[in-house]
């Protein structure tokens, strides 16, 4: 008696999508080395991969992703008018929930996991109802959420005193998702474990990936001054306003030389920093957009990076800037109790804090590093195996198919 031969079928390959609102520009930002970087380990894989960006996103960036303009809302925009903090959170759910139901049509056969870049309260809601609609309708697909801000952080410099509880009613709407088809991940420790007891959740650590995995450091001949760097969007939050002042004081330290990146708005008071910070240190500034390969290279010529930034504000967050410093080994100076300031405790960065936010503080705890400065780059390159075995775009995407896997959706 013969048997005939089972036929199984050969499981579908998973597909990969890139979704994030704030994905604008083809030149600059961690928006684009993100996407690109997911994009691309997906593809070196043989896997399927998309990204969904702004609609009023620049055209060139097809030229980088395979990439479908998409959203019309910008995950920074808010409302002006009184009430603004529920009038956003409304507004910008609505925007975001229509929109994401255009991607349905356009969705491979097959498992899918969508990775939601750049996620606050404002867009949570609307993911969570459209991801409850698509289990509904028998999708194999997982959400991962990349929760990026501290739950009070809001647009413009404003603060969002309601933000907590936005957040909580955000994450009822995603019902009994989490933790089966949604993952929330935060990229440090201490802001992970900020949002799983506000939202009684689980939020994993997921680090960021960085653009400056693997970029080669530039050498620093033995008695040459230290080269302290600031870079990013200049914001007060970040201490813009205050490196006139840190410029001035460092002129006292002569092993310190200042490479500062300026990229602001164009606001007054904006520019009317800038050109104090000229006056301060005219050869020492870069201005205006950095491209991915401008951004590694000016990481690469620093020997420590400089985070001036506003603890309360920043609150247990993380920053790219701090991982990128870790992957490339070089020592930072930070705030005391931030996200960032546990991440030097935890040993995936290095360096020293500061005690306050105000110029002399941060003058002090550069000087503090200054005084050690060779144990501190000791320690960094150190930290510096642990923090590239963490923050990669491969390791990101291995963690992303994990959780279709746990899912079930494969």
């Amino acid at each position: 008696m013969s048997t005939a031969p089972v036929s199984r079928a050969t499981p579908r390959r998973p597909s990969v999508i890139v979704v994030d609102a704030g994905l604008l520009d083809d030149d600059k930002g961690h928006h684009l080395s993100f996407a690109r970087g997911i994009a691309a380990a997906a593809a070196g894989r043989g896997l399927s991969a998309r990204v969904y960006g702004a609609a009023g996103a620049v055209r060139s960036l097809r030229r980088h992703l395979p990439f479908v303009p998409l959203f019309r809302n910008g995950v920074y925009d808010i409302a002006l008018a009184a009430g603004w903090e529920e009038a956003t959170y409304l507004g910008q759910n609505a925007a975001y929930r229509a929109d994401l139901t255009k991607i349905e049509a356009d969705l491979p056969d097959g498992p899918v996991v969508l990775v939601f870049s750049t996620v606050m309260h404002n867009q949570l809601a609307a993911i969570g109802d459209w991801m409850r609609h698509l289990t509904r309708q028998g999708r194999a697909a997982a959400g991962v959420i990349q929760l990026m801000m501290a739950p009070k952080w809001a647009p413009a410099d404003r603060r969002n005193e309601q933000g907590p509880d936005l957040y909580r009613r955000a994450i009822a709407a995603c019902g009994d998702l989490p933790g089966r088809r949604l993952f929330l991940v935060a990229e440090n420790g201490a802001i992970a474990d900020e949002y799983r007891d506000l939202l009684g959740v689980d939020v994993e650590t997921l680090h960021f990936p960085s653009p400056a995995a693997g970029a080669a450091s530039s050498s620093r001949a033995a008695g040459a001054p230290v080269t302290i760097a600031y870079v990013g969007h200049s914001r007060p939050e970040k201490g813009y306003h205050l490196l006139p002042e840190i410029a001035h004081r460092l002129r006292s330290y002569p092993r310190a030389k200042l490479m500062l990146h300026v990229h602001h708005n164009g606001e007054a008071h904006m520019l009317e920093t800038e050109a104090r910070l000229r006056a301060e240190c005219p050869d020492a500034m870069r201005t205006g957009s950095l491209s991915p390969a401008e951004y590694a290279r000016f990481i690469a010529g620093a020997d420590v990076l400089l985070l001036p930034y506003d603890a309360v504000s920043y609150g247990a967050r993380g920053s790219g800037v701090l991982m990128e410093a870790a992957v490339a080994g070089k020592p930072v100076v930070v705030p005391a109790g931030s996200g960032m300031a546990a991440d030097l405790e935890s040993g995936l960065a290095a360096g020293t804090t500061f005690d306050s936010f105000d110029a002399p503080a941060i003058v002090a705890g550069i000087g503090r590093l200054l005084d050690d400065y060779d144990g501190h780059r000791a320690r960094a390159a150190t930290a510096a195996l642990v923090a590239r075995g963490l923050s990669n775009h491969e390791t990101y995407l291995d963690r992303v198919l994990a959780y279709l896997d746990r899912a079930g959706a494969t």
